[in-house]
């Protein structure tokens, strides 16, 4: 993978499980990008707030405050409602189960479902392509 810059664009990894927080950032920084990780919901917040990421990446099940809260909290502040998030899980069930639990979450208060949905284990060309994807279609509505 290239390690040139993308043009300093900052991707929040939120996630419990630290090996896996190291993978994905060290995924990020090698395509180019700067990456933090926060390890549960409320260091996310905090960091969301202090560093204003340009994209997050989100584990839905966490212990205490779960991704999901996490993201619904997230979206119904203005600040944040246009953040991209990307989900990345090792949710149980099929693509079908993870909609459907996503849809019946996040409707009820009119929330934007998020940016893409990843499963792990984490394929590294798959990731790097969708964050790329969304912070290159972010860039171009910021630019209009």
């Amino acid at each position: 993978m290239a390690t040139e810059k993308k043009s300093n664009k900052r991707v929040l990894v939120v996630d419990d499980e630290p090996d896996f927080a190291v993978l994905a950032t060290s995924i990020l920084k090698d395509g180019g990008y700067e990456a933090s990780i926060a390890l549960s919901a409320e260091e996310a917040m905090a960091r969301v707030q202090s560093q204003k990421p340009d994209l997050v990446t989100l584990d839905l099940q966490m212990p205490g405050h779960s991704g999901l809260l996490f993201y619904r909290e997230l979206k119904k502040r203005p600040a944040y409602r246009d953040l991209p998030v990307v989900v990345i899980s090792g949710f149980a069930g099929n693509d079908l189960d993870r909609e459907k639990f996503i849809k019946h979450f996040l409707e009820p208060d009119h929330i934007p479902h998020p940016d893409a949905y990843l499963d792990k284990p984490l394929g590294q060309d798959d990731f790097l392509r969708a964050v790329g994807n969304i912070l290159d279609s972010t860039g171009e509505r910021s630019s209009e």
